[in-house]
This record gives structure tokens, sequence and C-alpha cells, in this order.
């Protein structure tokens, strides 16, 4: 849900009230995932955050750009947040490598899935599937920094430069950032610590975890860019943020399970903690694309 003009959000019958231009329209909050408020002068009751939050509803704040800057979470709601924090912390060297392998290889193949989609050039494909086959034990070997130079171009063409002030990159960060939160929403949730990552490990990035994990489903992101490149220019209209925070919505497999991204993202996380627990990176859960759920996708768009 994006809210882009209100003049106040509170609490009313246990509902979530929006107030706009004196009216007042209730929605029940079980139907609501994620809110995602744009405009600056809407006032917000504590109330309602308070009970967002204990809803499991995260909030992403906006600034006047429309660009994602912050989200709400809630406290550690984990029962036992301390014993997961200490399997976190002491995670193995190559614990970590292998789940990184993981995480790498699950991302490329979610990469070829898009591609073959897309109808991407043979050769491309038949590049990315070596290195798919190719990957060395926490990707020494790049492949993924491959893939990824591989797959922009082919998507975007050969004049395309990842985070130039551009549609195509304004797009990309956007739908990143929904994903973003709504895995480090889901970290929070099980009592993880986000600044301990597995392979991401910048000193001054707080969702380093997130950005390990977001990974897998950046792909999903991409296809929805590529799909709409025709219709962005020097940026996204509301009807783009929509839909890009309705890809939480997309249908993927995880656990031989058909269920939503965000539905996905609660078991990786999950199985996360398993692997923490019973200290076996064979546990972890990672979601995995498919062409005949895309293709339902599309016509149920048309």
């Amino acid at each position: 849900m994006i809210i882009k003009k209100s003049e106040k959000i509170s609490l009313k019958q246990n509902q979530l009230c929006i107030t706009t231009d004196k009216k007042e329209s209730l929605f029940n909050l079980n139907d609501i995932n994620c809110i995602v408020l744009e405009n600056n002068y809407t006032y917000v009751t504590t109330q309602i955050l308070a009970k967002l939050v204990t809803n499991d509803i995260f909030v992403i704040v906006c600034d006047d750009k429309y660009d994602p800057v912050g989200i709400t979470m809630s406290l550690n709601q984990h029962w036992q947040p301390l014993t997961v924090f200490e399997k976190q912390i002491n995670m193995k060297k190559n614990f970590k490598l292998s789940l990184r392998t993981k995480i790498i290889k699950q991302k490329i193949k979610n990469t070829l899935i898009i591609m073959k989609y897309l109808k991407c050039s043979e050769k491309s494909i038949m590049m990315i599937e070596n290195f798919y086959n190719d990957i060395a034990f926490g990707d020494a070997n790049n492949r993924e920094g491959l893939t990824a130079k591989i797959f922009f171009r082919e998507l975007y063409g050969s004049s395309f430069i990842r985070f130039n002030d551009d549609g195509i990159n304004s797009a990309l960060n956007y739908g990143y950032k929904i994903l973003m939160s709504a895995i480090s929403r889901t970290i929070s949730k099980y009592g993880i610590n986000n600044y301990l990552g597995i392979f991401h490990i910048g000193k001054s990035n707080p969702y380093n975890l997130a950005c390990d994990f977001i990974e897998p489903l950046r792909p999903i992101v991409d296809y929805w860019v590529t799909k709409n490149i025709d219709n962005i220019n020097n940026s996204i209209s509301y009807n783009h943020r929509l839909e890009l925070i309705n890809l939480l919505n997309q249908k993927t497999i995880i656990e031989n399970k058909i269920v939503t991204i965000n539905r996905a993202i609660d078991y990786m996380i999950r199985s996360f903690i398993t692997c923490l627990k019973e200290e076996n990176d064979k546990k972890i859960e990672l979601p995995t694309f498919d062409f005949k759920l895309m293709k339902e996708e599309t016509n149920d768009d048309k």
C-alpha cells in the first residue's frame, strides 16, 4: 500500500484509518503487508505505528523524491535472541563460504531463468551457464560479478552503467530497496542481527545480512524493469512504484512449495536459523523462479 496523499494516518475501530480531505477510509490490518509513506506532510499517530509494528506490518518512509530512506521494525520478537546471536557471531569461515556459494549459485540460477524467459541471446545464456557450473567455493573466481556484467548489458544495452542517475537505475534501486526492507523486517522478527552478514561485511552497513539474502531475489526486479523499460523515463511513476512493491506477491518456489516472495523470505530466514542451530549449511532454503508461474502472473496482469 502506498499512501501518497493523506492528512493523517491513525487507528480507528482497530483498523488503519486514512484521512484525506476530511474523509476517512478504513482498512483491515490483516490485509496489509507493507505501507509506503510518500507524503511528507502526513501526520502519523504513535498508536497506529505501535499497532502496525505489533502486527508485523513494515512501514517504509520516503524522501521528497519518493526514494525509500527508512523502515520501521519491531524490537526482537524471537523468544531466544541471545542464543541466535551467539550462533550467528560464531559462524566459522568455511560455514560462511559454503553459504555464500549456495546463495550466489541460486542467484545465477534465477538469473538464467529470467534470461531464458526473456529470450536473451544464446551466447550470453551459454556463458552464464558455464559460470554457474564453474563457480568456485565461496565464489573465489567471481562468477557472480561476471554474470552481473553480462546480464545487465544483455538487458539494458552495452552503454548501461549501474548507479547512473537515470530511469532504469531508479527503478532497480526502488525495487531492491523494497526487497531489502521486507528481508530486514523478517530478520528483525526472528531476532537475528542484521549487521552480521555472511559475505557482506560493510562496517557502516546496518543491513549486511539482508544484502546477502536479497541476492537470489534481485533478478525479479531486473525482470520487471526489462518488461517495463519502454515506459520508464528519467524517473519512475506512481503506478511503477505500486507494481514494484507488488513484486512481493509474485509467486516463487521454496521448500517445494509455491508461495509469494514475501512468504519465501520468511522460509529463507527461518532456514538460516536452522542452519545456525544445527551448524548445517545444507539446511538453507532459497527461492527459485519458475517459467510457468511467471507466465501465469503475466497473463493475470492482462
